[in-house]
């Protein structure tokens, strides 16, 4: 054999090794674009909410929410979701014998990091989840007795805390997901203007439906 036909073995060699490492990454991209999706859809929402500072803890309050949830998810067991939600949250007290509920209307946008137990096919998908939620508050009110009235000025406009959960996703059909989250959230900052020490708290039980794209 020629050195001429050695060089050309080589040179094939050289170019098989080439295509298939080419196959190999152009692969692995396309197998990656696949994993990437992104989910989108409506929830509601049961909020069980108080406030709490220097050793003092309000009585509890029932509200409702409602909203839109986002999430992007590039891997396997990893995701991001961004949400906008009307939460009615608050807290009780008791004064004089007479209850006053106090009333506060958020737009809440939680970001939280998803792990999702699993693999990407399966039908029912474990996820714990952490995350910052910042409020906007829109109004609020107090109810003394039978008398009610607007004290949104009483309360800072926004509200921070930390917000982490569990829950699963259950595929419906394809790419259509029931989402069941159940979030406890621990406000970071104080949230009336007179400087009290009051800290929002929450336990929410959220569910909804995403469509993926």
């Amino acid at each position: 054999m020629s050195g001429y036909d050695v060089l050309n073995i080589n040179a094939r060699r050289i170019m098989n090794t080439k295509l298939v490492l080419a196959i190999c990454c152009f692969s692995f991209f396309m197998s990656s674009l696949q994993a990437q999706q992104f989910s989108l859809g409506p929830l509601v929402s049961y909020n069980y909410t108080w406030v709490a500072g220097n050793d003092n803890r309000s009585d509890g309050f029932h509200g409702v929410g409602a909203g839109a949830k986002l999430t992007y998810s590039s891997l396997q067991n990893w995701g991001i979701s961004g949400m906008f939600a009307y939460s009615q949250e608050g807290f009780r007290n008791t004064i004089g014998g007479l209850e006053t509920k106090t009333t506060l209307h958020y737009l809440r946008i939680p970001l939280r990091f998803d792990y999702f137990f699993g693999k990407m096919g399966d039908d029912f998908r474990p996820k714990i989840y952490i995350g910052p939620s910042l409020g906007i508050l829109g109004k609020a009110t107090s109810e003394i007795g039978s008398a009610k009235v607007t004290v949104t000025d009483s309360y800072k406009p926004f509200d921070l805390g930390l917000a982490v959960g569990t829950g699963f996703n259950y595929r419906l059909a394809p790419s259509t997901w029931l989402n069941i989250d159940v979030t406890y959230t621990h406000g970071l900052v104080s949230i009336p203007e007179n400087g009290a020490d009051l800290k929002s708290r929450g336990l929410n039980i959220g569910a909804g439906v995403a469509f993926g794209f």
